[in-house]
């Protein structure tokens, strides 16, 4: 089946969805780029947590049949062109299908064969939406040291 009418076959309800995904996933661009984390996570609805608590459990078993069929729609669009969206994008757009239920928006890194790797992914109610955040160790902040003070210097 061509791709078009695969995407006539979903439906006006469903369309609406992949309108609001794709727009979505155009203004996640920019703010990824050009704002912190912790403000374009909350912009998409999300808290940053930076921690190294592992989730334990699925959180898609504890979605409502709507936010699967929401979430799962989202990611099929966001493996397209011209998305082709990064764990980070995925993980922000799925947020603001998620906001209410307040979701976390989990960074991690993972070391293998010599190469680091970083992942981002969402967690609900301390369950994880992605089944390969096991593999990578929470980020946790890192103290900055306190700055000197400088005096200012006397005017000769």
């Amino acid at each position: 089946m061509a791709p078009v009418t695969r995407v006539l076959a979903l439906g006006p309800r469903r369309w609406a969805l992949l309108g609001r995904v794709a727009c979505t996933a155009a203004l996640v661009e920019p703010a990824i780029r050009l704002l912190p984390l912790r403000t374009a996570a909350r912009l998409a609805g999300a808290c940053l947590v930076l921690d190294d608590v592992a989730a334990d459990r699925d959180a898609w078993a504890e979605l409502s049949e709507a936010d699967r069929e929401r979430c799962d729609l989202a990611l099929r669009l966001l493996r397209r062109r011209p998305f082709r969206a990064t764990c980070l994008r995925r993980s922000l757009v799925l947020a603001t299908l998620l906001r209410h239920r307040t979701p976390a928006l989990r960074v991690g890194v993972a070391k293998s064969g010599g190469v680091v790797a970083a992942h981002a992914w969402l967690e609900l109610d301390g369950a994880t939406l992605d089944p390969d955040a096991a593999d990578y160790r929470g980020l946790a902040p890192v103290a900055r040291p306190p700055v000197a003070s400088v005096a200012p210097r006397a005017a000769v």
